[in-house]
């Protein structure tokens, strides 16, 4: 990583993952096996995961799933994007 905004890009994009799975898209904080859940909903790991690197620099939580929802990240070559996302 060379400056933060990798990190936020990289975290939106580890989030966005599930979405190719038909099933989960527009529910990924859902998605079980996705560390989205332990952020925006209560943390299943405690001291292993750190999600406030990423969280505190948002407003709350809300921002932060409309970060996921409108970054760029997922998309398709053409400019096209998997529908889906958090709602």
């Amino acid at each position: 990583m060379q400056d933060n905004d990798q990190i936020l890009h990289l975290s939106a994009y580890i989030h966005k993952n599930p979405i190719a799975i038909k099933e989960w898209r527009g529910k990924l904080d859902q998605y079980p096996w996705s560390s989205l859940t332990d952020y925006v909903h209560e943390n299943r790991w405690g001291d292993l995961l750190q999600p406030a690197i990423v969280l505190d620099q948002f407003k709350g939580v809300k921002d932060y799933k409309s970060f996921i929802k409108e970054n760029v990240a997922k998309e398709f070559l053409d400019g096209t994007q998997l529908v889906g996302g958090v709602e």
